[in-house]
């Protein structure tokens, strides 16, 4: 066998064979990568629809987020999300419609979607007009009837059902794309370990000298010094991201595209009262909690969020419980680490603890209700206004004794509504007033004889 694969003969066959090994290694390769392509592209399919559902539900509860706000403050601005989710559901909904067309029963469950998306924002216009038109007490009653919060069970409900249905397409495709690669691994495995021997066997036949020899040896030795200088160069790199991090009032977490904890600094460890390393998918199961105060899923963290849909997610506010049984809340925030093709390898997250603030703005809540209740509760009329003379703070009987109601007159000039003219019928300017001089100079007054 030495003396053929020694002769011309030899060399030549044996270089057939390895190309002919190589040319089947190559197009199995080629149909292995189609097959993992047509997978992995309904697996994407079926996350984008999965994505679509999500921002439906998400944009009807800022329109009602909105509505909330507006009917609680009857302040204009706070129509803005209420505003943008009217003009985008539609859309929304039929990116839903697109996305589901090839299946049937998707598609069967959309007209039921549109009914109670259509009602849905019905029942939010109609809250609205009332608080435009002044009928603050009736647009609360149809909130507190509960039909809204019916429809919106329903609206949650529906898309849960087809999360469901997308949910069981996501595991079979998953699955198959997990087959598909299995096969390509193994048939590549197969025809490179071919050729591999193949090229062992026609190697084996050229001579390498001790010249070859010690350039492979000195090769060696540079990539080992190499090796070595790169390893040193990413310890002193880390020290030095370690030291940062540790003197951030901002609690920090760097994970793997698995959501595997890679580092965290001090004031992470003291959040969430981790003093060990720890994975981060065990942190959210043990720890998390939803802003409503319920146990949160994983997929409701920032760092879960950006590592599926590579998308930063910045001031996303929860609220956690750590292992010592404190609920604590912060905003959540994560960025996608990607590599240099692009693809997410990673995420770092910055948390902060916003519990302190949390809780001074529901004492001061608190306080604002008890002076409310105080002041409604005596028969003397009480208001408050502010450098402009407009009304700050009235009560229902200052109010009454102009035959009005607090909302009416909040935000509305004092002076010009009721204080106007001098018991003869003159014209009484604000500056002569005692009240605007009080407020304008810093002077107490007391006066028995002015008119309203």
């Amino acid at each position: 066998m030495g003396t053929f694969f020694s002769s011309r003969r030899g060399l030549t066959v044996s270089a057939a064979i390895v190309v002919v090994l190589l040319a089947l290694n190559g197009l199995v390769a080629y149909q292995n990568t189609r097959v993992l392509i047509d997978q992995e592209h309904w697996v994407g399919h079926t996350q984008q629809v999965l994505g679509a559902l999500d921002t439906v539900r998400a944009t009807l509860s800022d329109a009602e987020t909105g509505q909330r706000g507006y009917i609680l403050t009857g302040q204009a601005a706070y129509l803005q999300p209420y505003s943008s989710a009217t003009r985008q559901i539609g859309p929304q909904v039929d990116g839903v419609a697109r996305l589901t067309a090839d299946n049937p029963t998707q598609q069967r469950r959309l007209p039921r979607l549109r009914a109670l998306v259509a009602t849905k924002l019905a029942e939010l216009a109609r809250t609205v007009a009332l608080r435009r038109a002044g009928r603050t007490s009736a647009a609360v009653a149809v909130v507190l009837s509960g039909q809204g919060k019916a429809t919106m069970d329903q609206v949650r409900a529906l898309p849960d059902a087809m999360r469901g249905t997308e949910d069981t397409l996501l595991a079979r495709r998953s699955a198959a794309a997990r087959t598909a690669a299995t096969t390509a691994t193994a048939s590549t495995a197969v025809a490179t370990l071919g050729s591999i021997a193949a090229l062992v066997a026609l190697l084996a036949l050229i001579r390498r000298g001790l010249a070859q020899r010690a350039r492979l040896a000195e090769e060696r030795a540079r990539f080992l010094a190499g090796e070595q200088a790169t390893r040193a160069r990413a310890e002193r790199v880390t020290a030095q991201l370690e030291s940062v991090l540790d003197v951030l009032p901002v609690g920090v977490f760097i994970a793997d595209a698995t959501g595997r904890l890679l580092q965290r600094n001090r004031a992470a460890a003291d959040i969430w009262g981790v003093e060990a390393l720890l994975a981060v998918a065990d942190v959210e199961d043990d720890s998390g909690g939803g802003a409503d105060g319920g146990t949160m899923a994983p997929p409701e963290l920032a760092l879960a969020g950006v590592l599926q849909s590579g998308q930063s997610v910045v001031g996303q506010e929860l609220v956690i419980q750590a292992p010592d049984g404190r609920r604590k809340t912060v905003l959540d925030s994560a960025v996608p680490i990607r590599d240099e093709a692009g693809a997410v390898v990673g995420g770092v997250v910055a948390v902060v603890d916003i519990t302190a603030r949390k809780e001074a703005d529901r004492e001061r809540a608190l306080l604002a209700r008890s002076n409310r209740l105080l002041l409604d509760s005596t028969d003397e009329g009480i208001y408050g206004i502010d450098l402009d003379g407009k009304c700050t703070f009235i009560n229902r009987a200052a109010a009454a004794l102009y035959g009005s109601v607090p909302e009416d007159l909040l935000g509305k000039n004092v002076h010009t509504l009721m204080h106007h003219s001098h018991a003869d019928g003159a014209p009484y300017p604000a500056a002569q007033c005692p009240i605007y001089q009080a407020f304008r100079n810093g002077r107490r007054c007391r006066v028995d004889d002015e008119v309203f």
